[in-house]
């Protein structure tokens, strides 16, 4: 009798590991072909449009990067510009100030009836005077 359970528990086992296998190597092909499938779908259905966005990021970030450098070179050449003509001003109100130091304040305008020498405030011309051969007026405060 014992025997004949044995026997029996014996079959069961190895009927139950067959039977078991099968159905182990029954998932297991179901997954593998399943996962194929899903990697067939992602490479068909997500790939391209991930790679065209990666793309597309990239290409706006370097046109990005590259209008930024652009942008910032034409500022540091307009600033420099600025500084340059700063000091031009500068040197040329520098050399205005000194001809109104030598010219005494002496202007010459236009006007709709001819050209005048026009003197500051405060002055008079004394026209009896002669420079280098030729008439001067002389320059003296009220």
């Amino acid at each position: 009798m014992d025997q004949t359970i044995d026997s029996e528990l014996q079959n069961f086992k190895e009927s139950f590991r067959k039977r078991s296998n099968a159905a182990l190597n029954t998932i297991e092909n179901d997954l593998e072909t399943r996962a194929q499938l899903l990697s067939r779908t992602l490479h068909r259905r997500w790939l391209p449009p991930l790679i065209l966005g990666l793309s597309l990021s990239i290409g706006i970030f370097s046109g990005s990067w590259a209008t930024m450098q652009y942008l910032a070179s034409n500022i540091r050449n307009l600033m420099q510009e600025a500084r340059s003509l700063d000091m031009e001003i500068d040197r040329q109100q520098q050399t205005l100030d000194i001809l109104q130091e030598r010219t005494g304040g002496i202007n010459l305008s236009r006007g709709p009836n001819g050209t005048f020498i026009t003197i500051p405030d405060g002055m008079t011309l004394d026209p009896n005077w002669k420079l280098n051969g030729g008439p001067a007026w002389r320059l003296s405060a009220d």
